[in-house]
């Protein structure tokens, strides 16, 4: 009798969701991804995501209440997709396309369907052979004509894929509302990284997971667990002490696996966006302890940055008070002022601001912008919607 009813009820709710109602249909698509949960088949999918591309052609800023409810029925339905579902892989890609919106009311949701995706697809042991980057390319093949198109309007390469991730969801670490998520998923995408890895005997940390680890680094200054988080990472034997955070800088560089200089000045690169945004001192300590050892490390390649970097630094010469943080920056313009005598190169890359287009030939246009949802305009959100509703239209027709 209860399995009659409940199919009564899911036709009724399907029928409701799927017949245009602005007041009723959000509502349907939240209860068809309770009741669906277990009865889900690709034949439901698709109805679902064409419902999606027309809620995302219409994006307007002001209501997103279909998009967000039927991302977050799929959300539901996700972790029951059976391995061959047809569109598990490129719910993936999806997820990453309303995430590129970067409308904060859009974003936890897109975010949460992110990491179930993830998920899924772990618990489904898409990654027990191959690493993320190569799986979830592959199933990007046939979308790329539109992901391409994504790609430039991110200003993201996801040829360096890890970078390309954290670049997209980086501003979500600085929105209250988003934060938390984002952390979230971040971790998801190290923690499945780090398995894939396997022996950490080396005890460095595979190039595969920098982007992932940058971009969480100094939320972890803040919150008192990078233990935890180079753990994560299979960095056991650290000297961190999570109670020290807010006072000391602890060396990680070494223990980092850089293996060209495009990484090294993603790395960096990245880093040095984070600084724009950085609101608290224990994150501020911890990155210009980063980028200290960085300019140490790799002179050259911190040449390309360190004109970008100067503004900052003049301003905490001015105003800080903490020590840590001011013997960083002695650090920082004592090593380049020291390496343009070394290498003389170094003195022309540092003060000619050479590091745009250097990351633009990386693919990598909008990394120091990508930080905060201030610099996404009305007009930019409205680009990534469609292009996400185009994106949806090539996973359904596939």
């Amino acid at each position: 009798m209860s399995n009659t009813w409940r199919a009564r009820w899911m036709g009724l709710v399907a029928s409701t969701a799927f017949q245009y109602n602005p007041a009723v249909q959000p509502r349907a698509f939240v209860t068809l991804g309770c009741l669906a949960r277990n009865e889900v088949d690709d034949d439901l999918l698709y109805q679902i995501l064409v419902a999606l591309r027309g809620a995302l052609s219409n994006f307007t800023e002001n209501d997103c209440s279909l998009i967000i409810s039927i991302v977050m029925c799929l959300t539901n339905i996700v972790e029951n997709l059976p391995a061959d579902c047809r569109y598990l892989q490129s719910l993936f890609w999806l997820a990453m396309a309303l995430v590129q919106i970067s409308h904060i009311p859009v974003f936890p949701s897109a975010i949460n369907l992110l990491n179930v995706v993830l998920k899924a697809l772990d618990v489904h042991n898409f990654f027990a052979n191959e690493d993320i980057a190569t799986v979830l390319l592959k199933a990007r093949v046939p979308l790329e004509s539109i992901a391409k198109s994504m790609d430039r309007e991110a200003g993201v390469n996801y040829e360096h894929f890890s970078f390309a991730v954290s670049a997209i969801l980086l501003k979500g670490l600085k929105n209250p509302v988003t934060k938390t998520g984002t952390k979230d998923v971040l971790n998801a995408f190290l923690d499945i990284a780090s398995k894939g890895v396997g022996d950490h005997s080396n005890n460095t940390i595979n190039y595969r997971m920098l982007g992932y680890l940058a971009a969480l680094l100094p939320v972890s200054a803040k919150n008192a667990d990078m233990k935890e988080l180079l753990w994560l990472c299979g960095i056991v034997d650290s000297e961190v002490d999570n109670s020290e955070l807010g006072t000391t800088y602890y060396k990680i560089f070494e223990k980092l696996d850089i293996p060209d200089n495009k990484t090294a000045l993603l790395l960096i690169s990245l880093m040095v966006a984070m600084l724009q945004t950085a609101e608290h001192e224990p994150e501020r300590l911890f990155l210009y302890g980063f980028l200290a050892e960085a300019a140490s490390a790799l002179p050259q390649v911190f040449a390309l940055v360190y004109d970008s970097l100067l503004p900052k630094m003049t301003q905490i010469i001015n105003s800080s008070e903490t020590i840590p943080i001011l013997d960083s920056v002695q650090t920082i313009l004592y090593t380049v002022i020291s390496s343009e005598t070394q290498f003389p190169s170094n003195r022309v890359a540092s003060r000619t601001n050479q590091m745009p287009s250097y990351l633009e030939d990386i693919g990598f246009t909008n990394l120091m912008d990508c930080g905060s949802f201030q610099t996404v305009t009305r007009e930019k959100m409205k680009i990534n919607a469609m292009l996400a509703s185009e994106l949806v239209d090539k996973i359904i027709s596939g």
